[in-house]
């Protein structure tokens, strides 16, 4: 699906009719221009060319400018609801959405405002047939260990408040703090029942992924396609089923791949690497899973059955408990667009 809404062609029949499972996705990093510019006219700001970026550090200080707009809880109301209509539109019956909640509080905003405003807009999409979404709250690497620390505990507070929050998780950039610093947080974390979810491997290499195992305990991870570079891990991953997200538009748009063609996620199925498909931050990349998907079908030809595989892989690597998972094999096999 493209930025502004509209379906391709590329995306109908199969793909369209698939029920479809979304793992990484950045709740912030779904806001597209359109949204944006509607955000900015009702405080008559202008949004300026927010969305140019040639690489990785380009990309995150686009990314930054764009949050720094989000000024009331309340947008974070229309991020989400507007999420949960496109979700819907492409038949994603279950989502986990990254949420980066100290970005607002060191901005002023309340925490509390802004996740009952989130939760607003999801418990109204559930309530017409929505997707079902849950939260993975991660800290930025760069701001250090006190911050991860910080943002462990609140994600294992909101948890036991019955908030919908599954994993914490680490973003930004991933070489700017060694993971060692970023042990006890996620130690606290998994100690509160959250899995653990660390983005690796995106920019840098296979010790960046080496790391997110032995040293942070990962669960599953964000990108992860350096590990294609290193045939022992991605033996081990295979071996634990720890499951990459992988994101192909976004890693194109990043640099971090140079063509879609030389993408490493063939050699991690060939692998048998647990491989999962996101859009990462589609207000930014103008793809959404639809897009993703059909990307992949038209580069290394995957049949309508390699392509509901992906789908129940999510299902399974997903941080739902047990029942709820296999609800989710049996509405993809089903093809039904609800969770039974």
């Amino acid at each position: 699906m493209s930025d502004d809404g509209s379906r391709s062609p590329a995306n109908g029949g199969f793909i369209s009719g698939l029920p479809k499972v979304e793992l990484h996705l950045h709740l912030e990093g779904t806001v597209g221009p359109g949204l944006l510019a509607r955000i900015c006219s009702e405080r008559g700001l202008p949004p300026g060319d927010i969305y140019g970026f040639a690489d990785f550090g380009e990309f995150l200080d686009a990314y930054r400018r764009v949050v720094e707009l989000l000024t009331d809880p309340w947008d974070f109301y229309h991020v989400a609801e507007t999420l949960c209509s496109r979700l819907a539109e492409q038949g994603v019956v279950y989502a986990e959405c990254i949420f980066t909640p100290q970005i607002h509080m060191r901005r002023g905003l309340e925490h509390e405002e802004v996740v009952r405003a989130i939760l607003r807009a999801l418990d109204e999409a559930a309530a017409r047939g929505g997707p079902r979404v849950s939260l993975i709250y991660d800290t930025v690497r760069q701001w250090g260990a006190e911050a991860a620390v910080e943002c462990a505990r609140l994600a294992a507070s909101d948890r036991q408040a019955g908030v919908p929050v599954v994993a914490f998780g680490v973003g930004g950039d991933e070489l700017s703090l060694p993971a060692d610093e970023l042990k006890e947080a996620f130690e606290l974390a998994g100690r509160a029942g959250l899995k653990r979810y660390v983005h690796a491997g995106e920019v840098g290499g296979p010790d960046s992924v080496w790391e997110a195992l032995e040293v942070l305990g990962a669960d599953r991870i964000g990108h992860g396609i350096a590990a294609a570079r290193d045939a022992a891990l991605m033996r081990e991953l295979a071996q634990r089923q720890v499951a990459l997200d992988c994101c192909p538009t976004s890693n194109l748009r990043t640099r971090a791949v140079g063509r879609i063609e030389e993408h490493p996620l063939p050699v991690l199925l060939k692998n048998h690497v647990p491989v999962t498909l996101g859009s990462d931050d589609p207000g930014f990349f103008g793809s959404w899973l639809e897009d993703e998907i059909a990307l992949c079908v038209r580069t290394w030809h995957w049949s309508p059955e390699a392509v509901s595989l992906l789908m129940k892989a999510g299902a399974r690597h997903s941080f739902l408990e047990a029942s709820a998972k296999e609800k989710l094999l049996q509405c993809i096999s089903r093809r039904h667009r609800t969770i039974e």
